[in-house]
């Protein structure tokens, strides 16, 4: 969601590769995981030659401040996190209710959280629940921070949950106790 507000609001995703509708630039992702500085390195600077502003999405981006910073201008990082208790909910109700997926979950937010907490640099937290809630507010801080005009109301309108979705349908308590939990996972 967020890539794609940045998309509407004038910021190329370069390189984003749609996979699975996650807006993530497998590019970057992989030059930073594999450890390929210098193929990072090639990539900012032509993204750099093509776009005067220009972004990417890469969940655990943080983990490679380091190599960033060297070659990135003026960064602006922007995390959304969703809820890790919407997100366990999800789990519960697509019955992916592994023990262990459901620690993950919270292991992930807490490793994503002190990581940001450990770069130093500027962040700009946001909440998808507040998103989701009052996207036009959303919106608007959005384009505050990267300071950009956009149409704030045309942007709101792409924030939509998806009321079909199987993963917004939680099942009742009387569900979840009949439902078996493992360890596994």
């Amino acid at each position: 969601m967020l890539a794609g507000l940045l998309e509407m609001a004038g910021v190329p995703m370069v390189g984003t590769n749609f996979k699975e509708d996650k807006w993530e630039d497998l590019d970057i992702i992989d030059s930073l995981s594999s450890g390929n500085e210098h193929r990072f390195a090639r990539l900012v600077r032509h993204r750099n030659e093509q776009h005067e502003i220009w972004g990417f999405k890469y969940a655990g981006a943080w983990k490679f401040m380091d190599v960033m910073l060297k070659y990135l201008t003026n960064p602006i990082f922007l995390v959304i996190y969703k809820d890790p208790v919407a997100v366990t909910m999800r789990r519960f109700a697509t019955r992916d209710v592994l023990v262990g997926k459901v620690k993950n979950t919270f292991k992930q937010f807490m490793e994503g959280i002190n990581g940001i907490l450990e770069t130093r640099q500027p962040v700009h937290v946001f909440s998808y629940e507040k998103a989701v809630v009052a996207p036009r507010e959303f919106v608007q801080d959005l384009l505050d921070i990267i300071e950009l005009d956009a149409d704030v109301d045309n942007l709101a309108k792409f924030i939509q949950p998806n009321p079909d979705s199987p993963r917004k349908r939680y099942p009742s308590v009387k569900k979840w106790l009949k439902l078996e939990y493992s360890e596994e996972g």
